[in-house]
């Protein structure tokens, strides 16, 4: 696929009380590949790199702080594979550009006090972040100037059994989206205040059973007040076998630009039919997890999780209505998900590591006044994964099998023929190996992904009419890339 990455991670002990660490990856794409001959790329080309640079203080007992930057410069290309750039914005070829850039910078300080379980916490973060983005004829340009602060307090009462933790939170949020496509041209400019207070109790009962009672109000700048509950419950049944429940509220502010900036790469208008509040949804669920021991390093976990989200609000992204258009709209109704798992860890073998997992997910939204399952949400997912090591860590074999369950798909029965899709997408299972040979300073290793080459075919509705009323690319339930072999190389200095 022509695809280059480079990653350096380092670290220095400066002193007794300091420390440092770098990370930094790199990574570029540069061939134009076209395997399903519908003449758009497969994968955007492009380059990344990204920066992460901390540094430690810490003074046992008494203070811990972290200072740390963070820098992304991500510029991707795509589109049809004639596109350049001398013919961005114009009908001689259809073409795809993000550029993202962002700064962060971080701090956190802990203190310590003489009294057991006794601390003050103080984070603050501060970033800016600048995507430019044209998919054919429509822009897309957004700024976003970030700050967060947060200041807790843990102590105890009487004994370690009773935990309180309390504190005080501001954010900022100043968003500046610029969005112009054929018959819009439109901004939003948003500015959003929200200082908040927030107290926890934590009860420890002689380690078989606790629960943590959270409750937080912030105040919205735009929304108003919201108020948060939290609990969690876990109960230890036995040395190896525990239960766990929990409910909560949350709140999110929603920015459907930005978060569905896919369904730009499609010849759909978007109609904001109303002015679109914040989301909010009740969470509540059960976990059991069971240990089997056959020896200290041979056993076998079985864990399983049933979870309910019921929205309150929610943004509906009508797809369905008129194909031609993108339709944001509140939530009419209900809508909510229901998510079961099952995971078996199986260590019985030296040296080999056995992860089965399964998920269910049952996901309902009201449109048009009528409940119905979301699209493009696989009901089934399954999991199969296997590593093996050989004695003094010489050789590591991983597999990896996926298994991708059918999903609705939007309806597109108001397409010609030609351009419709069908009502479901089939069931696939994907392969992924990979087998690493260790030396004393060098890790060589290789692999192959999506072994069984499983792709979605024709991903895209009217490719050879780009500009045209009926192009879609944004409908994708599965990968695009088949069959891909890598190499690698991993090596440490001291």
């Amino acid at each position: 696929m022509g695809k280059v990455e480079f990653n350096a991670n380092s670290s220095q002990q400066l002193s007794e009380h300091l420390s440092t660490m770098t990370l930094i990856h790199g990574e570029s794409q540069f061939l134009r590949k076209d395997i399903n001959k519908d003449s758009f790329l497969d994968l955007p080309l492009g380059k990344q790199i990204n920066i992460y640079h901390r540094w430690n203080y810490e003074s046992k007992g008494k203070i811990r702080n972290q200072y740390g930057l963070k820098v992304l410069y991500d510029d991707r290309i795509g589109g049809q594979k004639t596109f350049n750039l001398t013919g961005k914005g114009t009908f001689n070829a259809y073409g795809v550009g993000i550029t993202n850039q962002k700064y962060e910078l971080s701090a956190k300080h802990g203190f310590l006090f003489n009294k057991p379980g006794t601390s003050i916490g103080i984070l603050t973060v501060g970033g800016y972040h600048q995507m430019d983005s044209y998919f054919g004829l429509t822009k897309y340009n957004a700024s976003q100037k970030s700050f967060y602060g947060n200041l807790i307090y843990q102590t105890i009462l009487g004994t370690s059994e009773h935990k309180v933790s309390t504190g005080l939170s501001y954010m900022f949020d100043g968003y500046d989206e610029k969005l112009n496509m054929v018959f819009l041209d439109t901004t939003f400019i948003t500015n959003e205040s929200v200082p908040g207070v927030f107290f926890q109790y934590t009860y420890d009962h002689a380690k078989i059973w606790s629960l943590i009672a959270g409750v937080r109000a912030d105040y919205h700048s735009i929304y108003g007040v919201f108020f948060t509950p939290r609990l969690h419950f876990k109960y230890n049944i036995s040395e190896n076998s525990n239960l766990r429940l929990s409910a909560g509220k949350g709140y999110r502010t929603p920015h459907v630009i930005a978060e569905n900036i896919g369904l730009l790469a499609s010849s759909r208008f978007w109609i904001f039919s109303e002015k679109l509040n914040a989301e909010g949804a009740f969470n509540y669920g059960i976990s059991y997890t069971q240990d089997f021991r056959i020896s200290d390093e041979k056993k076998i976990t079985i864990s399983l999780d049933a979870f309910r989200t019921e929205f309150v609000n929610q943004v509906i992204i009508d797809l369905e209505s008129d194909m031609q258009k993108v339709i944001l709209t509140n939530l009419h109704g209900k809508s909510y998900s229901n998510s079961i798992q099952a995971n078996l860890e199986i260590k019985v073998i030296k040296r080999l590591d056995i992860t089965l997992a399964g998920r269910y997910n049952d996901v309902w939204q009201t449109f048009n006044d009528k409940i119905k399952v979301k699209p493009m949400v696989a009901p089934i997912k399954g999991l199969l994964s296997l590593s093996y090591t050989t004695k003094f860590d010489k050789w590591t074999f991983d597999v990896t099998c996926q298994y991708l369950g059918s999903t609705i798909l939007p309806n597109t029965d108001s397409n010609p023929v030609s351009y419709r899709l069908p009502e479901k997408s089939p069931y696939g299972i994907m392969l992924f190996l990979q087998i690493t040979r260790r030396f004393k300073r060098i890790d060589i290793y290789a692999g192959s992904e999506n072994i069984t080459n499983f792709v979605q075919n024709n991903p895209i509705i009217a490719p050879e009419n780009p500009f045209g009323q009926y192009f879609d690319s944004s409908i994708i339930w599965g990968p695009i890339i088949g069959r891909m072999f890598y190499a690698g190389l991993r090596f440490k200095i001291e």
